[in-house]
């Protein structure tokens, strides 16, 4: 797959930006994220993206989370590193803590409306086809672009007071200019 960084034009700069980005935001203390539903996690998991919010981010994964590239993605090479097929919760957020440290904006939108609700006895959830749109600058014009579906699996955690719908698998699916996990690869 021929991956390129594309120059947006100065409206979708204005419409997507309104500054530089400036990197990670302590979460709030006291206040814990309502990961009561799938739709709920990845409501909060764009908060965390928008607001480059690594601790918040991570909340919302499992302990076991992976994260899947997309098969076109795999053994292609950015910036001498070889995507391999897929990053643990670890490998993951520090692609994003790198993102955050160093991209000039990060804008994300995740259709979890879409996504419904398990049944009260479920443990585990599937969420296929929930689109995401995904763009960081990496300057004031120049920005990667990732748009398309992802699919996820989350995970019934009851361990704390309330129960938590955690992301344990994400599968990138993103096709167009680039795909999802070949920007945070190019951060890696």
């Amino acid at each position: 797959m021929n991956h390129h960084y594309v120059v947006l034009s100065l409206i979708v700069v204005l419409f997507t930006t309104t500054g530089c980005f400036d990197g990670t935001t302590e979460p709030e203390p006291g206040k814990t994220p309502d990961l009561g539903s799938p739709a709920k996690t990845l409501n909060t998991v764009e908060t965390a993206i928008n607001e480059g919010n690594i601790e918040l981010l991570s909340l919302c994964l499992s302990d076991d989370f992976h994260f899947y590239f997309n098969s076109d993605d795999i053994g292609d090479t950015v910036d001498g590193y070889e995507i391999p097929a897929s990053w643990n919760n670890n490998e993951f957020i520090q692609a994003f803590g790198n993102v955050f440290d160093n991209a000039y904006s990060v804008t994300v939108t995740i259709g979890y409306d879409d996504v419904g609700e398990p049944n009260e006895t479920d443990v585990e959830f599937s969420a296929d086809n929930v689109l995401l749109y995904f763009v960081v600058f990496i300057g004031e014009t120049d920005a990667y672009l990732a748009e398309g579906f992802i699919n996820l699996k989350f995970i019934k955690d009851t361990a704390g007071d309330n129960v938590e719908w955690l992301i344990s698998d994400w599968y990138d699916e993103t096709t167009t200019v680039t795909t999802f996990g070949y920007v945070l690869a190019y951060f890696y």
